[in-house]
């Protein structure tokens, strides 16, 4: 089925779905929607930063309200809220070392309004399943069933907490950009250190490691009494110690949620290494398979070390999500000292074998449009296993059309099952299968 995402449609369709959220009291509807009017720009023309401040009000009323559906343990809530805080204040150092550097804070909300409308619109992304709650499905008994119902309750709740919270941990990838410009300036007066600004963690960081890693690869074992156990999958751990190890945002994002939120350390806490030993609350269960989804779906958007086969997942959807959204992203204009929108139409055609992905953008430069262009290949080639018998194809066309003759290029990229890395080419081009050159910027297209 072909998507095509606008602004308005977009906005319009999560008014809709407002009502819907059990989390979302009738009385604040009107003030989120005054919001997400100003977010869009449906309200006259308003500064980045009026939208940026519209977009921190949504982000809180949402997470706020989300959490306190699953859990009234918020304790730490208010640490986390006041990190966004200053995350975007921190994001105004990033616009100026960084031309295409988007403003996060919109760019979640966004992601969250494309994410609800893909799963409304798209049906192989609207069922959802939870490897955590669903781990032995051979022992398949009521209980079971129960739980999976109780987690479908939580369900919006948990997709708007993955949403806006997916790119908490930018800043620490992000400044290492900022320390290659600075350090530019510094060499100049020789005398200052050449050293890069970096980050370790220390022995004191331990625990909360193995607790974080320990969290991402738990799983639940149901029983034929109706009773389950908890167990961590030592193979999940250690893909995820690898990206932690990277400092991906991701699962640095995760890091800091588990850091700052202390429900998720007491409905985390759990006997190990007792023989025989099972748990029967239903409702237990469901909260830490929420908690595993909610952290690996971040964790996982990042994670070089996974690959999606079906796309009834949820870190799929929020993948998909995140990579289409192109309404918040901003560039400086250089010459003229003004914020300037990137004018880009978004669409995506998706069924359970395939995923084809459409960006047109307006008065771009050559090399802005390949630029663009190869930064979606490399994001999404090696995402999915492909597989005859689930997602067998994926494709990324990136057109621009401009005044300048020069500028109206188109190039295209296909990746199938059981044909390697695919091939790129121009519009109406020879395709090049040297994929892996193009990425590398060892090969041109003509």
């Amino acid at each position: 089925m072909l998507i095509d995402l606008d602004v308005p449609t977009i906005v319009s369709s999560f008014k809709h779905d407002l009502s819907t959220f059990t989390f979302i009291p009738k009385s604040g509807l009107r003030d989120i929607k005054k919001q997400l009017d100003i977010l869009a720009g449906l309200r006259g023309h308003p500064k980045r930063t009026i939208k940026t401040d519209a977009a921190l009000w949504l982000w809180d009323y949402f997470v706020s309200r989300a959490l306190n559906s699953i859990t009234p343990n918020t304790r730490g809530y208010h640490k986390l809220s006041a990190y966004f805080k200053h995350y975007s204040h921190y994001e105004q150092i990033l616009f100026a070392i960084d031309e295409n550097h988007r403003d996060h804070v919109i760019h979640s909300i966004w992601v969250m309004m494309i994410g609800f409308y893909l799963s409304r619109q798209c049906h192989p992304l609207s069922l959802l399943r939870y490897p955590a709650i669903q781990f032995d499905r051979a022992n398949y008994i009521k209980k079971i069933k129960e739980a999976e119902k109780l987690m479908a309750s939580y369900e919006d709740a948990l997709l708007v907490l993955v949403f806006l919270t997916h790119d908490l941990g930018y800043p620490i990838q992000k400044t290492t950009i900022a320390n290659e410009v600075m350090s530019k300036m510094t060499s100049n007066f020789g005398l200052l250190p050449q050293t890069k600004f970096s980050y370790q963690f220390t022995v004191l960081h331990q625990t909360a490691i193995d607790e974080l890693l320990n969290t991402l690869s738990t799983v639940i074992l149901w029983l034929p009494n109706g009773q389950y156990r908890l167990g961590i999958n030592p193979g999940i751990r250690l893909d995820y110690s690898k990206t932690l190890e990277q400092f991906d945002h991701g699962i640095m994002s995760a890091y800091l949620i588990q850091r700052y939120l202390d429900f998720i350390c007491d409905t985390m806490s759990w006997y190990r290494h007792i023989p025989d030993y099972t748990e029967k609350d239903i409702k237990m269960a469901v909260l830490r398979a929420l908690i595993i989804s909610w952290l690996s779906a971040i964790a996982d958007h990042t994670n070089n070390n996974k690959y999606f086969y079906d796309l009834d997942d949820i870190t799929v959807l929020l993948i998909i999500s995140d990579e289409l959204d192109e309404f918040s992203r901003y560039s400086h204009h250089r010459t003229r000292d003004t914020w300037v929108t990137v004018n880009c139409k978004t669409s995506i055609n998706c069924t359970r074998h395939s995923l084809d992905f459409s960006y047109k953008h307006k008065n771009r430069t050559r090399d802005e449009t390949v630029s663009f262009f190869r930064g979606k290949v490399r994001r999404l080639i090696d995402c999915f296993d492909l597989d005859k018998e689930s997602i067998s194809k994926i494709s990324i066309k990136c057109v621009n059309s401009s005044s300048k003759p020069d500028n109206n290029v188109g190039y295209y990229f296909e990746k199938r099952f059981n044909t390697g890395d695919g091939f790129v080419k121009r519009l109406r081009g020879k395709p090049n299968y040297d994929v892996r050159g193009f990425l590398n910027e060892f090969v041109n297209l003509n």
